[in-house]
């Protein structure tokens, strides 16, 4: 959705290239894979107080039309179920998958993002931050199945950490996966964002398989403490947002 460029986000689609149009690749070429390198593209907004709910489907109903680019690999967007922090709460998710950071970058710049982003998205909203970031070891699906739920969460990191230290909270997002077996796939990287990051600057996206799966992981949380204690003086402000992949896309 939003982005790096003018940034932000979808493009527009006039009505008819929503769900249905949607590029996908073979099914073989987006379920089972190695680890190969994907780009992560998160984008949270917040809408505007009684903006008219139908502007809001027509927003997110033209943000889904973004997925027949060819550089889309995975495209999902919509309500957000919860966000864990103190400040205003996001509104709407909107998640994408590249092969290539270039990839992330001809959709930023294509006329159909900035159309919709200048005429969808931006008159509707008062609040919005970006992340993008590469997973070099990622595996699994490109796609994530309607019905699971994405975690997305940001830190903002102290002043003048070292690069050490920011691999070491890295290191220990990536842990989370192997130590916890809810979590079914887990990506994490530095923000490669050129705009509206509002100082996040790592990221990460947990996959479950439903809400069941994401109360059973926060029902660990001495456990999950404990694995977090090495790096948790290193971070200034955490934003986390739980968002479930709708049954079909559109709205």
């Amino acid at each position: 959705m939003i982005s790096v460029k003018p940034l932000c986000s979808p493009s527009l689609s006039t009505g008819a290239s929503t769900a249905t149009t949607r590029r996908r690749v073979s099914p073989a070429s987006s379920v089972k894979v190695s680890a190969k390198q994907i780009v992560e593209h998160v984008v949270l907004v917040r809408t505007k107080p009684g903006v008219e709910h139908s502007k809001i489907n027509d927003m997110l109903r033209n943000l889904y039309g973004l997925a027949s680019l060819p550089q889309v690999r995975h495209l999902t967007t919509g309500p957000i179920l919860r966000t864990q922090s103190p400040a205003p709460a996001f509104t709407h998710l909107f998640h994408s998958r590249y092969d290539s950071a270039s990839d992330l970058e001809e959709y930023n710049a294509h006329h159909l993002h900035l159309s919709v982003v200048r005429n969808y998205l931006f008159p509707i909203i008062d609040d919005i931050v970006v992340a993008d970031w590469i997973s070099d070891d990622f595996s699994g699906s490109t796609e994530v199945a309607p019905g699971s739920i994405i975690r997305a969460k940001l830190l903002k990191l102290k002043e003048n950490l070292t690069e050490n230290k920011k691999n070491q909270i890295v290191d220990v997002t990536k842990g989370l996966k192997r130590n916890f077996a809810q979590i079914e796939q887990l990506t994490v990287g530095g923000n490669i964002a050129e705009a509206r990051t509002k100082g996040f600057s790592i990221a990460s996206i947990g996959v479950f398989g439903g809400l069941d799966a994401v109360q059973a992981l926060d029902a660990q949380s001495a456990a999950l403490s404990d694995q977090k204690d090495g790096v948790r003086g290193f971070v200034d402000d955490v934003l986390v947002v739980d968002y479930p992949v709708p049954a079909k896309a559109g709205c």
